[in-house]
């Protein structure tokens, strides 16, 4: 078996996909983005035993998005969410209630026009 990663402070690569293993409460992931930037996130559970709960935080740790099921059979889903700010936003991707396993996370990223 292929022994994965445990989350930690990780920055996200826009288009590269991440599987994780959750065994905390919450897995940090970071990117910087600007202000008007259109946000995709995609959270899905890779195992049974997950269900996927993320959130997206501006740079003042303030939550700016959050999602549980739009992703489908309980994944989570934040669609073409334009950022409000310019700097260092934090993803948490965690799980609901306290099931454990492993997950992988998406991010897309496309400048805001205008």
């Amino acid at each position: 078996a292929i022994s994965l990663p445990l989350c930690g402070d990780q920055n996200l690569q826009p288009g590269q996909a991440i599987t994780k293993i959750l065994r905390d409460d919450v897995c940090p992931f970071f990117f910087n983005g600007d202000g008007g930037d259109l946000v995709t996130l995609r959270m899905d559970a890779v195992a049974s035993g997950v269900d996927p709960v993320i959130s997206l935080l501006d740079p003042d740790g303030r939550e700016e998005a959050y999602d549980d099921d739009s992703g489908g059979n309980g994944n989570s889903l934040i669609e073409g969410h334009r950022l409000l700010r310019s700097g260092r936003y934090e993803v948490r991707a965690q799980s609901y209630g306290e099931s454990e396993g492993e997950f992988s996370l998406l991010l897309e990223l496309a400048p805001g026009g205008g």
